[in-house]
């Protein structure tokens, strides 16, 4: 076979993708394992490989049922339409509802929404955990009906009930989930190393050379270029760099004439054409045509059939459109495309039942939060339709006035699809996030151990990391080798697996990875209508007004946004990668450089993070927690000039030195304000009119503003590391020296801050220096026009817009007690208490209904609870307090405890019934006992007049079920153990 040679000059600090030339003759590759040279080769493929790059897997994961590695490809159910013969590899997984790294506690008011902090916890996340083994999904669902054969009982007390949960065939944890197996190249796990020299054969070295060199001055341009050149070059802002495409408004890109391309200025693409002129030349690309793209790219890339066209013919993302030949090859989903469908719609189908459980539809229908566009627009208008005494329609019938025709209504399911697939990337942050919270809270309490040496090695080897830097609370990842561990070293621990969970997510977003972009970083698009409003031709169809499928940036999760973005990046370069003959000839062998382009994605969401934080504190500072009524136009660019005003004074009167990080960070943050709001700048009336106090109070609200937003821009950073470093392995193997395993009290925020952008090869100059460019002015004044003058230029959107002028200043991932940020909360506690599981700030607790009363803290002694306790609720035989909010329950027999744990946990709950002295763990409406925490000097739980204080071992014990997300399947197990069960819904 042929191989090629491309030597990385080893000075480089960033390393792109490598791709093979276009192969001449067909992509196809045998149905064995590809092997791989030891030498750590990346590009060396076998005989009849035809240019593939080398799989990172020597072998594939063989199932656990009937020990085989072969998929759908290999046994063709297509023309017998036999889907039990299908070999789809999966792992097995669990997702459950969680609030854990929201702080757990009950469901505020209804009036308390507008509130970022009480926001945070009206809906709950997905947690996702995997085990690592592989199963077929045809083994998976022999193996269910084998299983449900069994007695009644105990396949209730095993199984979870009739709730779809199973365990592992083979470790036997609990399992509910399939994630579809993506296999992958070997450049994958490319080290980014200075040192690294990359060599891959090829029989033509001269030709080999001259890439080379084009590669070394491709990558030093782009090691030196700024936010503004990425941002100039870039295709990701389709609307400004890539005249070939236009957006329609909702969430797609069209492609345009030739001819009309040729006539466009060099300005930005006008969008206001009507869309039918589009549609004469290109069909729409629907749901069908989605589902075709994930079909290919979902499959080993061995067997993936050539594409009709050549991709200069189909644009920049040759997966984006339809062709002719993908036309007459199009069918439903099938093999590992069936497997991932069901995964987002189990995701999708836990959260909602979860949020359905702890608020009530009545509560949940007001607003049903991000990436849930259609059951809003499903609400609203049936809504509607019931006040006319019309029928109530199913979504999408119900958005249009008349018959939908089947095309469009192909295009409204893709539109579903999309938003599934962000709401699953958004459960993969929450899950990343939280494995990320667990591991620092356990080095935290590590150092303090007899032992510390022997407890981080074990927690090193359980979530498959190399080490925390506990200053910033960094988690650094292992750097990947492909000769260890018969290649899955990659996917080792906790955390490794979430890789699994990200591969697949890469390859589904990958055929509307410029979309994704667009919907999430929000590029400014040169229109006379707004991004989200309707064009010509969807009005003449007589649809209503939409709500939105994402939320603008600064109204929405910017971490979840900067995550999508993260894997339209990764997907794409993973998809140009293994089908080297989707590849744009005009690229020839260069490939996006994936960390340079993370990075400046990174650096966007960064500043979206910090303008959304000194805004929410801003308003919730001088104006309040505004709501629809009392907001106005008037009102609105008075606030925007008043706080201009007081910016611009500062920036004046800012005497520090100049050369200080401190200096360059708030004049930043001064510079963002300002990008924020130029349509306000040198139009002072109404600022005119404030007093020397007013002027003096928001200038501290102003300074106060930056000063929060500075631990926000630590928490981003450090979430996002990890997110990065499972998306891209070896993201910061140049890095890997950085973290420190000892705690330092010297570090301030803004040291610490300093260090995390070092990570990511930028600092407060970078920043300070890009916010000069007029490109990036742009994008964040369409930010904040996108998040706060929306409703006052389209006022019939009733029910179907986001909060008005509502900037998440916090957002989860909460922090945690004990933070070295959140001091606060540590100087309130009594030396005689601990904290609760929950962990964080209990400021925007309500007292739930059906609850007694409420602590904060946990008392070190039993005999002062119960005194606490007693005071309160004298009148209570059976009281049962929440170890997680606080919250005192009446637990005779009238299920409150079950509900109060489908309010503070999403259906898990941990409590201690005060007069038998016992804990108790329910998830959903099946319950267990558990230890006490409470033990007397000899470890007993009796009392027998001596006095019970809590044990910190067995309250420990507690805390890791609780933050571990490991309720429901404790309580199982619990169960399965015990002769005495627990009727549903006792407590």
């Amino acid at each position: 076979g042929t191989t090629e040679l491309m030597e990385i000059d080893s000075s480089l600090d960033q390393v792109d993708i490598i791709l093979t030339p276009p192969p001449p003759s067909s992509p196809y590759t045998p149905k064995s394992g590809t092997p791989r040279s030891r030498s750590g080769s990346c590009c060396t493929t076998p005989r009849g490989s035809h240019n593939s790059c080398a799989r990172l897997l020597e072998q594939r994961p063989q199932c656990i049922i009937c020990g085989t590695d072969t998929d759908s490809m290999q046994v063709d159910t297509s023309s017998t339409g036999d889907t039990s013969k299908d070999k789809a590899l999966a792992f097995c997984g669990y997702a459950q509802a969680s609030t854990v790294a929201k702080g757990g506690g009950g469901v505020p008011s209804n009036t308390d929404f507008e509130d970022s902090q009480s926001y945070i916890q009206r809906h709950v996340g997905v947690h996702i955990t995997l085990c690592g083994h592989a199963i077929h999904s045809s083994c998976c669902e022999s193996y269910l009906k084998s299983v449900s054969q069994r007695d009644e009982r105990l396949f209730d007390r095993l199984e979870g009930g009739k709730r779809g949960e199973f365990h592992c065939p083979m470790c036997q944890r609990l399992s509910n989930i399939l994630i579809p197996f993506i296999d992958v190249g070997v450049d994958w796990v490319q080290s980014t190393e200075s040192d690294s020299n990359i060599r891959c054969k090829n029989e033509n070295d001269d030709m080999v050379s001259s890439d080379s060199a084009k590669l070394r001055s491709c990558s030093k341009k782009e090691r030196k270029s700024t936010l503004d050149d990425f941002l100039r070059a870039t295709k990701w802002w389709a609307g400004r760099n890539d005249k070939t495409v236009v957006w329609d408004g909702r969430c797609c890109l069209t492609p345009v004439k030739e001819e009309d391309t040729q006539e466009s200025s060099d300005h930005l693409p006008f969008l206001s054409s009507p869309t039918r002129s589009l549609r004469k030349s290109v069909r729409a690309f629907g749901k069908k045509d989605l589902i075709s793209a994930w079909n290919s790219v979902m499959r080993t890339p061995r067997r993936v059939r050539r594409r009709a066209q050549t991709p200069s013919e189909r644009g920049f993302n040759p997966l984006a459109f339809p062709t002719p030949e993908s036309d007459r090859k199009r069918k439903d989903s099938f093999g590992v495309t069936d497997v991932w469908r069901k995964l987002m719609d189990q995701i999708f189908d836990v959260a909602h039942r979860a949020d359905a459980k702890r608020l009530g539809e009545d509560v949940l229908c007001t607003s049903y939060g991000e990436f849930r566009h259609h059951l809003t627009e499903k609400y609203v208008f049936n809504k509607l339709n019931r006040t006319m005494g019309k029928e109530l329609l199913e979504w999408p019938m119900c958005i249009s006035s008349t018959t939908l025709t089947d095309t469009r209504r192909q295009e409204l399911s893709r539109e579903k699809l999309i938003s599934k697939l962000l709401f699953s990337i958004q459960s993969f942050t929450y899950s990343c996030c939280s494995e990320a919270a667990e591991v620092r809270r356990l080095f935290r309490n590590g150092t303090t151990q007899s032992d510390p040496d022997s407890s981080e090695k074990a927690l090193l080897s359980k979530f498959g990391i190399s080490g925390v830097e506990l200053s910033s609370g960094v988690v650094m990842l292992p750097e990947s080798h492909t000769s260890a561990d018969g290649d899955s070293q990659p996917f080792d621990g906790r955390m490794g697996k979430l890789r699994y969970l990200g591969l697949a997510l890469m390859a589904a977003t990958s055929p509307v990875c410029r979309e994704v972009m667009q919907l999430c970083i929000s590029f400014p698009l040169q229109s006379n209508v707004d991004p989200f409003d309707f064009d010509a031709h969807i009005r003449e169809t007589d649809e209503k007004e939409r709500a939105p499928i994402v939320y603008p940036i600064l109204c929405g999760h910017v971490l979840t946004h900067t995550t999508c973005a993260l894997c339209a990046i990764t997907g794409q370069a993973r998809t140009q990668s293994d089908f080297p003959e989707m590849i744009a000839e005009k690229s020839g062998l260069r490939v996006r450089n994936v960390i340079f382009e993370s990075q400046k994605i990174v650096q966007i969401g960064l500043i979206a993070r910090i303008i959304q934080v000194i805004l929410a504190h801003l308003r919730m500072a001088t104006v309040g927690s505004l709501s629809a009524p009392k907001c106005n136009s008037k009102v609105d660019r008075a606030w925007e000039e008043k706080i201009l005003s007081t910016v611009l004074e500062i920036e004046k009167e800012l005497n520090m030195d100049k050369s200080s990080d401190e200096y360059t960070w708030k004049l930043s943050c001064l510079m963002m304000l300002k990008a924020s709001m130029p349509g306000n700048e040198g139009q002072f009336e109404f600022s005119l009119a404030m007093n020397c106090s007013e002027r003096a109070d928001l200038t501290n609200h102003v300074i106060n503003g930056i000063e929060v937003a500075k631990g926000a821009a630590v928490e981003f950073l450090r979430d996002i590391s990890v997110i990065m470093q499972i998306l891209t392995p070896n993201v910061f193997s140049k890095n890997s020296t950085l973290h420190e395993t000892k705690m330092r009290s010297d570090l301030t925020p803004t040291v610490v801050l300093k260090s995390l952008l070092t990570i990511h090869d930028f600092d407060f100059d970078i920043i300070a220096n890009s916010l000069k460019s007029d490109l990036l002015i742009d994008v964040i004044a369409n930010w904040y026009i996108d998040a706060s003058r929306r409703k006052q230029e389209f006022p019939n959107r009733i029910g179907l817009d986001f909060p008005e002028f509502f900037f998440r200043g916090m957002d989860w991932p909460e922090t945690p007690f004990g933070d070295r940020f959140d001091l606060e909360s540590s100087r309130m506690m009594p030396s005689t208490a601990l904290p609760l599981l929950g962990g964080c700030k209990l400021a925007s607790r309500r007292l739930q209904e059906g609850s007694l009363c409420q602590i904060s803290w946990l008392p070190k002694s039993y005999t002062d609870l119960y005194a606490e306790l007693g005071s309160v609720c004298p009148d209570s035989d059976q009281t049962a307090l929440c170890l997680v909010c606080g919250q005192v329950l009446n637990a005779s027999g009238k299920s409150e405890c079950t509900k109060h744990a489908f309010k503070c946990g999403g259906g898990a709950g941990i409590f201690f019934l005060l007069q038998e002295c016992v804990g108790l763990i329910m998830h959903g409406v099946k319950a267990a006992y558990i230890h006490s925490p409470y033990v007397d000097s000899h470890g007993e739980t009796n009392f027998r007049g001596r006095p019970l204080n809590l044990d910190l071992d067995r309250y420990n014990i507690l805390l890791n079920i609780w933050s571990g997300h490991l309720t429901r399947e404790r309580v199982v197990a619990e169960r399965v153990s015990t002769r005495t069960v627990i009727i549903a819904n006792f407590y």
